[in-house]
């Protein structure tokens, strides 16, 4: 008899949900997205059988225009107590027309700004407090895990009872699909027997991982790196204790409690790449012009590169957004290496037809700030506050 050893490559094997062991790497794969397609698809117990049929509403987009607007005023209610503004029902039917433009008005801005009030806000006191030393501490309330026990079919049925064209629900559709973890927990991590978390290779302090039955992360054992900006790790508000965090996605945007933008940049970076990679074939494709294939890149890529850029605290033009930048125009314009040195980044934007970066964060942030300075409410309350704690 002859006594062979094999030796055993690769990650560690994941249970599935049948019990059994997954080896090779698309049964892990399989393993995980059947783990998330459970967890992120749990619903409260309904009867379907109470909904009413309601057809979709088919049909492009409708503007928002004054004549909707007059309508939606005329619709309202009156004797309501006014709001934060100050402004009731009775007040906008006295101004007639003025009002129904002024509000037709406010509806497109809000329409074109989104999320970037907000943004701007946060971020303006979060500067303001570290200008002068001092704590803030903001606390956000996720409720994502309760909106994802709704059952799914329940809230398409609202919607197209509200009268929501098709467009709008189908977009809303989009927004709830199943991830599909591909470099998920466990195929670069080690557990720990402490606090029963899986701990990537980076944090876990190993420089191999190996499989340890008796391993224990850094913070189970104290030694954790302290977080830069992070002066303690919880606070007592009541009777609760809230963590703090080192970072956290506002809106899409990475606040960091060190202050800058250093994490925002590197995150839309990495989502203007994801974008990319998406449209690569489209935006390398022989049949399409230069023009054209720089006007998709700048209306779908560029843009999302640039998302909230203009209330980060900038310096100086960022230098890796700039690169990232010339890179993807190099790809799109097929520039070969051996070629980079003789090849001008004027020329391929110029080919393109679309403007330098540093030009387009320009204009936006000189745009914001006339935004800025003629905003009132929470945007002129944060931006004047005086520095005096």
């Amino acid at each position: 008899m002859r006594r062979v050893n094999t030796d055993v490559v690769g990650d560690k094997p994941v249970r599935n949900d049948a019990g059994e062991m997954s080896m090779s790497e698309e049964a892990k794969q399989q393993a995980w997205f059947e783990h998330y397609k459970r967890l992120l698809n749990v619903e409260f117990e309904w009867d379907p059988g109470h909904l009413s049929d309601k057809p979709p509403l088919e049909g492009p987009p409708i503007p928002i225009t004054i004549e909707m607007v007059k309508k939606a005023i005329a619709e309202m209610k009156t004797g309501k107590a006014p709001g934060p503004s100050g402004v009731v029902v009775e007040m906008m039917r006295a101004a007639g027309d003025s009002s129904a433009i002024m509000l037709h008005d406010l509806a497109m801005a809000i329409i074109r700004r989104g999320t970037t009030d907000a943004i701007f806000v946060v971020r303006q006191l979060h500067e303001k407090y570290l200008a002068v030393n001092e704590r803030l501490y903001m606390a956000f309330v996720d409720l994502e895990k309760a909106f994802d026990r709704v059952p799914r079919q329940v809230i398409w049925w609202a919607l197209r009872k509200l009268g929501v064209e098709e467009w709008i629900v189908k977009l809303v559709q989009k927004l709830g699909r199943i991830p599909m973890c591909h470099t998920g927990v466990g195929s670069n991590s080690i557990h720990c027997k402490g606090c029963k978390h899986w701990v990537h290779k980076k944090c876990s302090s190993l420089k191999h991982l190996k499989e340890d039955p008796n391993y224990r992360c850094p913070k189970c054992l104290g030694t954790a790196r302290p977080i830069d900006g992070r002066p303690q790790k919880e606070v007592q508000v009541g009777t609760d204790k809230l963590e703090v965090v080192a970072s956290f996605c506002y809106l899409g945007d990475m606040l960091s409690a060190a202050g800058g933008c250093v994490l925002s940049t590197i995150t839309r970076v990495k989502t203007a790449w994801n974008k990319f990679r998406e449209l690569m074939p489209i935006l390398s494709s022989r049949h399409l012009s230069y023009k054209t294939r720089g006007r998709l890149y700048s209306t779908y890529v560029q843009i999302t590169m640039l998302y909230a850029s203009e209330t980060w605290p900038l310096p100086k033009p960022d230098l890796r957004l700039g690169q990232n930048d010339r890179a993807m125009v190099r790809q799109i314009c097929r520039v070969e290496p051996e070629d980079m040195a003789s090849v001008r980044s004027s020329e391929l934007l110029a080919r393109l037809g679309i403007d330098d970066l540093d030009a387009i964060l320009r204009e936006k942030r000189l745009r914001w700030f006339g935004h800025v300075a003629r905003s009132s409410g929470a945007i002129n309350n944060v931006f004047n506050m005086k520095q005096a704690f």
